[in-house]
């Protein structure tokens, strides 16, 4: 059973809000793969995480790169997981199976409403094949609350 982590995004975006999020998870000495939905905005993600902070530095690579299997973040929009992670962030409502993960980190603005749905389907599908769903929504003075059902 894979923990999945639904990011409800209000008042940032996925650049913004995925490197910190990404910091805790690499500070737990955790691998990550990020599944985009395309080979362009693998990049976009990748060149966002080099310049999100000017004292931060997240380690991390695309095909662009070189080879995955150093990176302890891989970026990506072909879902084989070449670092050996145990957590996928999945953007832009790209869907995946993610059971031979840990934990799946999945981002959505739910301001966009097509992508909402999306998101509602994509908990509904994770609960039947017998995932761990929670939310977790951005608080407006910062950081983030955890709820256990999918809150619109």
């Amino acid at each position: 059973m894979t923990q999945v982590s639904f990011y409800q995004l209000t008042l940032s975006t996925i650049e913004q809000a995925l490197p910190k999020v990404l910091e805790k998870v690499v500070d737990a000495g955790l691998r990550t793969q990020i599944l985009t939905p395309s080979e362009e905005r693998t990049e976009v993600l990748n060149k966002s995480l080099w310049t999100y902070h000017p004292h931060s530095f997240l380690p991390h690579g695309s095909a662009l790169d070189g080879p995955g299997e150093n990176q302890p973040i891989w970026l990506s929009h072909l879902p084989k997981n070449e670092n050996n992670a145990t957590v996928i962030a999945l953007v832009d409502h790209v869907f995946h199976n993610v059971t031979e993960y840990d934990k799946c980190l999945y981002f959505f603005n739910k301001e966009y409403l097509p992508g909402n749905d999306l998101a509602r389907k994509h908990w509904s599908v994770f609960q039947e094949q017998g995932h761990s769903c929670h939310m977790w929504l951005q608080k407006p003075a910062g950081g983030w609350e955890k709820s256990t059902q999918f809150i619109e």
